[in-house]
């Protein structure tokens, strides 16, 4: 049986569209994918009967095709049996924590034994590898997404424990690793870590080490086609970044981008949240202003790159949707905390710093809280070809977070509509859809179920809230004008307010996110 505890610290013992023209690697004649790109590699196979492996291999299959892509940090699927032929015995846990995330996918192959013998082993005694930390991490994400977030915390203070023992966080380190595609894996283990902490961190989360702490030099990961191709680039340093960064034409891999707004997030909005009352104004717009100037950076074309599936890049779609989710924490209350939302609800949203300014009102405007443009904005997302599997397990936590801002224009701010009603029920089908895989996002689709049947009766009436609260939408200086533009497109533009009320929710066609898009109205641009 697989034990309810925590586990407890041991004694250890398909290329995108758009092409690189970056230099090929140096060549490294030992290299296990240097000795055996041109064969197929059949290691994984090989020691096991043909019934079993058959299944191994769909489970892997299954693993690369749904969960990877959100979280690139092993090897290249083309690379993996390669590595595994070649040093078999350090990736035994490894190849069992691709199988418990393929099972998730593959249903008909997932097994109770799979999964015990995989929680027995991620928490025993593991050998101090790289392939032990990219398994401990790969196995705290599932436990996430299944909502065992005991689990999740023990596995991933144990991998990011191991990953500085061994010294992952150094650039000398990766520089030793015999191989360039097993470099660029190990610096994408260390960075999705950091990313992985700082969402912990964010959710008030008990943590041995702050992610903000931690001391590293690794160079910074390639695009995503790159890594795929195995045609790895000398990589940039994050010395190198920050010096570029603001530079006109200057861009960088999906990988980056997504570890700067965690920086951001966790040396700015991590601390606004925790921070008085009389200091927080000046947090905030240091924070706010900070996350439009990184909206402002990225590159609008990442957004419309697809691969060969014809599937967005989800690593830069990751990295837009927390941007927007962390300017919607920094306006929504911080004692509503945590995803206990039928508990919480009833406080309210915050009157935060920015409620400050009325707003003139002039024909042909409309008053909209700048918390309803952000979740506009999140919701962009949905017109892209994203399969509703293909998100990353942790997406459920976002959508409640999106969901609520909806839900408080409704219920508090005497916003309620036909259309913000409409959207609440198309981020609750994205819960559900998503909690047929991942136990969190179906636990937060129950959650929310709850408040819509609490608190929006079906005349459309909700709890009114005092007129001087709701005059005071605020005038929000952080909105410049590139924001605006980028913003406008898509699913924000005002004129959905204008849109006619929809029939009745009927999803169960559903496929991918953009089909939410679709059925509002909106196309792509």
């Amino acid at each position: 049986m697989i034990s309810d505890r925590p586990p407890r610290a041991h004694v250890e013992q398909h290329p995108y569209t758009t092409s690189s023209q970056s230099p090929p690697p140096t060549d490294q004649s030992n290299s296990p994918s240097g000795i055996t790109r041109e064969r197929s590699a059949s290691g994984i196979r090989s020691h096991l009967p043909r019934s079993r492996a058959n299944s191994n291999e769909i489970l892997i299959d299954h693993f690369y095709k749904y969960l990877h892509p959100s979280h690139p940090f092993l090897p290249p699927r083309r690379f993996f049996n390669i590595f595994f032929d070649a040093d078999s015995d350090s990736y035994q846990f490894l190849l069992m924590a691709v199988k418990l995330g393929g099972s998730k996918y593959a249903k008909h192959l997932a097994s109770e034994q799979l999964r015990e013998l995989a929680f027995t082993t991620a928490c025993g005694p593991l050998p101090m590898t790289p392939q032990s930390v990219q398994g401990l991490l790969l196995m705290s994400i599932i436990a996430c997404g299944d909502a065992l977030f005991e689990h999740h915390a023990g596995w991933l203070d144990r991998a990011l424990s191991m990953a500085m023992d061994i010294g992952m966080n150094h650039k000398s380190f990766i520089d030793t690793a015999p191989d360039l595609i097993l470099a660029e894996s190990f610096r994408r283990t260390w960075y999705i870590l950091f990313v992985q902490q700082s969402t912990r961190n964010m959710k008030h989360s008990r943590s041995k080490v702050e992610a903000a702490d931690i001391e590293h030099n690794v160079d910074l990961p390639c695009e995503e086609w790159e890594y795929e191709s195995g045609i790895i680039p000398t990589p940039i340093s994050v010395a190198d970044y920050e010096a570029r960064r603001n530079l006109s034409k200057v861009e960088f891999s999906s990988l980056a981008y997504l570890v700067d707004i965690c920086k951001i997030r966790v040396e700015l909005v991590l601390p606004y949240m925790r921070s008085n009352d009389d200091k927080k104004k000046a947090s905030f717009d240091r924070a706010d202003s900070k996350i439009c100037d990184w909206l402002r950076r990225v590159p609008r074309w990442k957004l419309d790159l697809v691969d060969q599936d014809g599937v967005s890049d989800l690593v830069i779609h990751l990295a837009m949707n927390l941007a927007h989710v962390n300017r919607l924490r920094l306006r929504q209350s911080g004692l509503r905390s945590g995803l206990n939302v039928r508990d919480y609800f009833h406080l309210g949203p915050a009157n935060g710093p920015y409620r400050t300014t009325k707003v003139t009102k002039g024909a042909g405007w409309k008053v909209q809280p700048f918390e309803i443009q952000a979740a506009d904005a999140f919701c962009e997302s949905f017109r892209y070809s994203i399969p509703v599997e293909y998100l990353h397990p942790m997406i459920g936590s976002a959508l409640l977070v999106v969901a609520l801002a909806y839900l408080d224009a409704c219920v508090f701010l005497g916003l309620d509509s036909a259309v913000l009603r409409e959207k609440i029920d198309m981020l609750l089908n994205v819960l559900s859809m998503h909690g047929d895989t991942w136990r969190l996002s179906r636990t937060i689709a129950d959650d929310v179920r709850f408040v819509i049947k609490e608190y929006l009766d079906s005349s459309g009436v909700g709890i009114e809230r005092s007129p001087a609260v709701i005059e005071t939408v605020a005038w929000d200086p952080s909105l410049t004008v590139p924001t605006l533009d980028y913003v406008t497109n898509g699913i924000l533009h005002d004129s959905l307010l204008a849109l006619p009320p929809s029939q009745p929710g009927d999803f169960h066609d559903w496929v991918h996110v953009s089909n939410g898009a679709s059925w509002l109205g909106v196309t792509s641009v």
